[in-house]
This record gives structure tokens, sequence and C-alpha cells, in this order.
């Protein structure tokens, strides 16, 4: 009979597909089981599509993570889950949480509070957590080569798997057989503005780029469009074909088929380059690239003391090196 292995992740995108090699080499080793992913509805849908993984929405079983609110769970020492969640534990071989760092007093208390919960509801099965990136005082370590590192102890095959599936998403990448279009993707947001390379540059590449009779798309999410100023957003639908995603499957979409992409420190970039898009990525002084650097066979990490001092020949020099 088939066992399951359940994987949960909470944290944001590009977290999220940092720990896709990881995913691969699991599956890989344990191709009789069921690796199913509990995650937020559209990254699931998303890694379902990408890795062909499963994928479950996390709602349902916030009763694990000591949520009193949780219409699941009567307190948090109490945790209940339905009969089919129920199910899915108690046929598991392995469930693994991924969690923030330890640097965080609030992942702490959710990493025990997940596991004890776990552990109560099922305890016949092995439990096992990973922190999501190193601490402030760790060498630091690019994301998915970290949390291969910690399954080495007590999962050495997987973690042997999984580092052989990360050499060869550095070497071909997820999509390598995407069709390729001549336009060139822009991505201006980030998870914070400390992050983001001045709109106006963006702005002017995608200027440079019309008048070099490139294509050009602008990929913009509800945060970007709540930050942009409105002369940029008008100045960028004037210029190019501006794409909304209303998920992470139409991002794939908006992105998948692109020359190359450029953008900030974020999930898209992530995205773009795990798919073998070429990206450039942009990084300044409030993110690691020796951490947070995508993983893909085509990645330029453009890194400077100041985001401003990145300028936009710099980027179009890159650009008119990747393939075309």
């Amino acid at each position: 009979m088939l066992r399951n292995v359940l994987i949960f992740h909470q944290a944001a995108l590009g977290d999220f597909i940092s720990t896709w090699p990881m995913l691969l080499g699991i599956s890989r080793v344990l191709a009789q089981h069921r690796v199913i992913v509990i995650t937020h509805e559209s990254k699931g849908r998303l890694a379902q599509r990408v890795l062909g993984v499963e994928y479950r929405d996390a709602e349902p079983w916030h009763a694990l993570f000591g949520d009193a609110s949780s219409p699941t769970s009567s307190s948090p020492d109490q945790p209940q889950l339905d009969e089919q969640r129920l199910d899915l534990l108690g046929q598991a071989s392995l469930v693994l949480g991924i969690f923030g760092h330890a640097d965080h007093s609030s992942a702490i208390s959710t990493t025990a509070a997940w596991t004890t919960a776990v552990k109560r509801l099922a305890p016949q099965t092995q439990v096992a957590t990973l922190r999501g990136r190193p601490g402030m005082n760790e060498t630091p370590l690019p994301v998915s080569e970290f949390l291969i590192a910690q399954l080495t102890s007590s999962f050495a095959a997987l973690a042997t798997a999984s580092s052989q599936m990360l050499s060869h998403v550095r070497t071909a990448g997820l999509m390598p057989r995407r069709i390729r279009g001549q336009h060139v993707v822009l991505h201006p947001g980030a998870g914070s503005p400390d992050k983001q390379w001045p709109v106006e540059r963006f702005v002017e590449l995608a200027t440079r780029l019309n008048q070099l009779n490139i294509p050009v798309r602008v990929v913009l999410g509800e945060v970007e469009l709540e930050r942009l100023p409105r002369t940029a957003l008008a100045t960028f639908e004037s210029l190019a074909e501006v794409s909304r995603p209303v998920d992470y499957l139409a991002l794939l979409q908006s992105i998948q088929d692109a020359r190359a992409f450029v953008g900030n420190d974020s999930g898209p970039g992530h995205l773009a380059a795990i798919i073998g898009v070429p990206t450039i990525s942009l990084f300044g002084p409030a993110s690691n690239p020796a951490v947070w650097s995508p993983v893909g066979p085509s990645v330029r990490v453009l890194h400077e003391s100041s985001l401003d001092a990145i300028s936009v020949d710099h980027v179009l020099s890159v650009i008119n090196e990747s393939p075309g």
C-alpha cells in the first residue's frame, strides 16, 4: 500500500521555490509514496504544474499550528482535524515541516506547537522539521543547499538525491523545452521596498528596450499596483504589455516564454530562474545573494552596495548577452 510523505510549508513564494530540488529528491527516492505538499493553494497548484507533486491547501490544517481561532481547533493543546486529514497523517511514513530560522521566536514557538500536535495525532509517524534559512550568525549558504544539508544526518539517501536534483536544476532548469519568445519580462516589485531597484530605472529600461524594438512585458501583482506611482504605470502601459497575474499559475504563464527576466530579489525571479528563463536578479544591501540568489541554469546576479548603483546600461548589456 502506498504511504504518504507530507511536507508542510507556509512561507513566501521564493522560499517555497527554494525547496523544489529537495521535493524532487524526496519524490525520486520515495517513488512508491505519495509526496503531498501542504501549502497555500496557489503555491500548491504551481508545484503540481511544474513538479508533478500533489498538494493540499494549508487552511484546514491550521489546528496543527496552535491556532485557537481555527474552527477545527478547540484549543492549542487539543488539535482537531477532520477524518480525511487524520487519515492522511495516519498513513504517512514521514511528516516534514519547514519553518523560519531560529532567530525568530515566533518560528520557534510555531515549530514546537506543530511538532507536538503532529506527534500526538500520528504517534507512529516519523516527524522532522527543517529551518527555512540560515540564522544571522551562521555561515551563509544558498537556501536550497541549507535545506538539503539538514537532511544529511537523519535522511542521507534523501539528501543525496536532493543534491543531485539541485545540480540538475542548476544545469538544465525544470522546463528545458519551454517555448522562448523575443520579449523581456520586467518585474519591478519585491517583498519590501528596500529590495526594489528604483521604479524609474525599470521605466527607463522599458523605454530603452522599446527603442531597440525588443518587446517588453511588465508583470505587476497587487502590491506593485498599490505602490507604483500612477505616472510609472501609465508609462509602462504605453511601452509594454502589462500583465496582472491573478495567481501563481498565471504568473508562470506570464514569464515562461520570455527571452529574459529582470527583477529584484523576489518570488517571480526565483520562478523564472528555476524554469530556465535567463534571469537577471538585482541585489542591494537588504538581502544577501550568497543565500538568496535564484537557482537555475542561466542566472546573473547584479549586486551593488546600493541598488541605485546598478545602471540601466549594465542591465541592458546583460540582456543582450542572453540567448535570443
